[in-house]
């Protein structure tokens, strides 16, 4: 039987929603003040024990779940004739407008609180706000799938059916694309992203030692050990625990970041051609975003999920502020090759067929980018000189201006620029490597620039922007780049 909403009215979040917000809420409050209750407890634990404390923080608590419930009786939403309103807020209130054509993407998603409570939330981003999206953290399936259809609908479809009284009448099901395996998302999480992983653990690493530095006992090792093999022993100990470390938290995060949130990815399509994700092992969502919205590709392998036939797929789309650039962009991890083809016909209607052209770069990308590590390892050695450092320390730049060397000739091997006939694809990177494909009716603007250096050798560059970002293209013929930027422009012209 077709479910029918009225959402022309102002309408209310369940009535359980207040415990959502206040429990969410609340846990917002706990990690932003984590470090000082980490910091109260090593220094001051016994407070934990007090009946004074618990009254204090049960006072607190309640505090905060009444103002949860009166901020909730005060979120209410409603569709007018071109746009979704939504007006919130306690004392002081607020308004918020998003016309239809702006909205990029609307995600179903329900975390353990709302899985208990049978409750969804519907987040819907929108092109033109630097605000964080709408979230509407407490609606009946049924209403968050109505609400979902109804947002991302632009014309009446067999799928679905839009009532000029603002009503939605949803029929028909959606249609399965394909599923990725968990193993595939659980081999993405253990075999790739490593450099973030280890970013993300020194940063985390640096900033608890910042916060806690004035606080660390200076412990005074001389005459610790007497045994110069215990030493030794203990000191290699530490080295590989340090290590063992060092592999394993990037591997834990990846986990975190790709099989728990990816869990289950399924790939579904409604009858005006949107696509919606589903996934989630803690938090299930449901994102569907508009395939007009989408202006490039990207897909990323290393030589392990190589092998494997694996990579990350994303989908960049219109971005309108920078900040929230990533925010933008729709990641698929563990799809394979043909999967990925898939994707960018349904997407682009259009197939990747043999490029007209491959363009490889000059010469002048390597020199640069050796220059530019010459001019770093010239200020090593002046360190180095200054503070008298020994062979060690000097044997160390030598071995790391090596293999940075290296690694700019695998670089400048593997960079390549392709033409078909209604994309561009770029090709670089070592370890992983990034392939990014441009259709050439998404291009806004091209321009080729030249370094003064540049001018000698006749070499340039190209730089082809989207409503998504700029790709430049490096150290190329500047005369086939300029016939090139032409053609392009003609063809943008055209359109």
């Amino acid at each position: 039987m077709p479910n029918t909403i009225d959402f022309s009215k102002p309408t209310r979040l369940d009535a359980g929603g207040f415990v959502v917000e206040g429990l969410l809420s609340f846990g917002r409050v706990l990690r932003s003040m984590a470090i000082p209750i980490i910091f109260i407890a090593v220094r001051n634990g016994h407070i934990f024990l007090t009946w004074q404390f618990w009254a204090i923080f049960g006072v607190l608590v309640i505090g905060h779940f009444v103002l949860a419930y009166f901020r909730h009786r005060n979120f209410s939403f409603y569709i007018d004739e071109n746009a979704f309103v939504l007006q919130s807020g306690l004392l002081s209130k607020s308004k918020i407008v998003l016309k239809f054509e702006n909205i990029l993407q609307v995600n179903v998603r329900q975390n353990v609180v709302q899985q208990a409570l049978d409750l969804y939330s519907v987040e819907i981003e929108s092109a033109g706000s630097k605000e964080k999206e709408v979230d509407l953290y407490a609606l009946s399936e049924p209403t968050a799938l109505a609400l979902r259809d109804y947002l991302v609908a632009q014309r009446l479809t067999e799928s679905s059916r839009i009532d000029t009284d603002g009503t939605v009448t949803a029929t028909g099901e959606d249609e399965l694309l394909f599923r990725i395996p968990n193993t595939s998302i659980l081999l993405v999480s253990l075999f790739t992203n490593y450099k973030q992983g280890l970013l993300l653990f020194f940063t985390f690493l640096l900033g608890l030692f910042d916060a806690f530095r004035d606080f660390i006992p200076q412990v005074d090792y001389e005459g610790y050990y007497h045994d110069f093999q215990a030493q030794w022993m203990n000191f290699v100990g530490q080295l590989l625990l340090i290590f063992a470390i060092i592999i394993l938290i990037p591997i834990v995060i990846n986990l975190i970041k790709y099989f728990a949130v990816y869990f289950s990815f399924s790939l579904k399509r409604n009858g005006k051609g949107d696509f919606m994700m589903h996934y989630g092992l803690f938090q299930l969502q449901q994102v569907i975003f508009n395939r007009t919205k989408i202006q490039m590709m990207t897909f990323v392998q290393n030589p392990i999920l190589r092998m494997m036939d694996l990579g990350v797929l994303s989908l960049h789309q219109v971005i309108t502020d920078v900040q929230r650039s990533s925010e933008s962009t729709i990641h698929i991890p563990g799809i394979n090759t043909s999967a990925r083809v898939a994707v960018w016909q349904l997407i682009f209607a259009r197939s990747l067929s043999e490029p007209n052209t491959t363009l490889k770069p000059k010469i002048g990308l390597f020199i640069s980018r050796m220059v530019k590590l010459s001019v770093l390892m010239i200020g090593l050695l002046a360190f180095w000189y200054y503070r008298d450092g020994g062979m060690f320390e000097l044997a160390t730049i030598g071995f790391f201006f090596f293999l940075i060397a290296i690694y700019n000739i695998i670089y400048y091997r593997s960079y390549s620029f392709r033409l078909f006939g209604d994309s561009l694809t770029k090709e670089d990177g070592v370890w992983d490597r990034k392939q990014t494909v441009i259709p050439i009716d998404r291009i806004l603007a091209v321009s080729v620039s030249q370094t003064l250096w540049q001018r000698g050798v006749k070499t340039g560059n190209l730089h082809i922007s989207t409503a998504s970002g700029e790709i430049t293209f490096r150290h190329f013929d500047r005369q086939t780049l300029v016939d090139l930027s032409n053609v392009l422009l003609y063809s943008i012209e055209k359109e």
